[in-house]
């Protein structure tokens, strides 16, 4: 009789940076004009992350809600990228400008939506109370962030003001 036993190890591979260096090439001619290669699409800076360490970060941050300072640490120890808490909240606001096409699309699944639970709750920013605002379905969620409690925070959301269904509130 044959028997197998399977033993398994689930682990990570060794997580370490990738560094692509670009070099563009200048020249003079003879009377005096320099040319200089262009830079590969992206590739903005003599110095800068790419998109997955910028996800990475972003999602630390924003997504398991870690600090500027503990994202940029985390980062710094487990992989050897080393990153100021100005470049997590610089990578955060970039990326956060870059989704105004998919929060219009979530807009328009809520307003198109039967049924929405909307609330708010609030919170301190620099130390004076802001509202978080949410309207959601059970698959569509948008939160926001407002100075104001009510209807112009949730309408700053951009739902309500097209919604014809039943919205539920606590």
């Amino acid at each position: 009789m044959a028997r197998v036993e399977r033993r398994q190890v689930f682990d990570l591979p060794e997580l370490r940076p990738q560094v692509v260096e670009h070099q563009l090439v200048e020249r003079a001619c003879g009377c005096g004009a320099h040319t200089r290669a262009a830079a590969p699409d992206g590739v903005n800076a003599p110095v800068q992350y790419g998109p997955r360490v910028t996800a990475a970060a972003v999602y630390l941050y924003a997504g398991q809600f870690l600090s500027k300072d503990r994202t940029a640490t985390a980062l710094s120890e487990l992989v050897g990228i080393p990153l100021s808490a100005g470049t997590v909240g610089a990578m955060t606001a970039r990326a956060a400008a870059d989704l105004e096409g998919f929060l219009t699309a979530v807009r328009g699944l809520l307003t198109a939506a039967e049924v929405i639970g909307a609330d708010e709750t609030g919170l301190r920013v620099a130390g004076k109370l802001h509202w978080v605002h949410v309207a959601r379905t059970g698959k569509y969620t948008l939160i926001d962030c407002h100075p104001k409690r009510g209807t112009a925070g949730i309408d700053a959301l951009g739902v309500p003001t097209g919604f014809a269904g039943v919205v539920v509130h606590d």
